[in-house]
């Protein structure tokens, strides 16, 4: 079963020949001019219906095949749209805002002491910390330029050398 990624919402028809205008996250909008089907959930199920046409202008509208009047149209409106995970490439431009996000799943070393695998990289407002998971702890160490000293894509590593005292802190 695929993942759905909701891009924005049909709103009310425009015109007579099953017309919809149709709100889009501006980052979705090249990956639902590229996509053959947009989906609208239904008793729990995502269920497809094929784009005739997109009209990006002013107020952007939207043409699916399965309708071709007003009445027909008006059974969708005012609902959520989806496209499937595989057809949204601007999920890759949202996680690569913060510049260390590749690091997720990497290992971590002190020195040639290994502290454990980055579980995740979160954006604090002064700078982007990975958190690793040292001695059953949750420990967040600070991802700055200063304090690394190599990244290792092909062995996922990254080695730092951190401040004295700050795994201790939390142990």
């Amino acid at each position: 079963m695929s993942d759905y990624i909701e891009i924005g919402f049909l709103k009310k028809t425009h015109g007579v020949k099953g017309y919809i205008h149709i709100a889009i996250d501006e980052w979705y909008e090249e990956d639902l001019a590229n996509a053959k089907a947009l989906f609208v959930d239904k008793r729990g199920r995502k269920q497809p219906y094929f784009i005739e046409k997109i009209l990006f202008a002013g107020k952007d509208t939207i043409k699916l095949e399965e309708f071709n009047t007003m009445e027909e149209a008006r059974v969708i409106t005012q609902q959520a749209v989806f496209l499937r995970s595989a057809d949204v490439t601007a999920l890759k431009v949202e996680e690569s805002d913060l510049e260390f996000d590749y690091l997720k799943d990497f290992t971590l070393f002190d020195g040639k002491q290994e502290l454990g695998i980055i579980k995740e990289v979160l954006d604090f407002p002064q700078q982007e910390m990975a958190c690793v998971e040292i001695n059953k702890n949750e420990v967040f160490i600070p991802l700055q330029e200063a304090l690394i000293v190599n990244i290792d894509e092909g062995k996922s590593t990254i080695t730092m050398n951190l401040p004295e005292g700050l795994i201790d802190i939390t142990q």
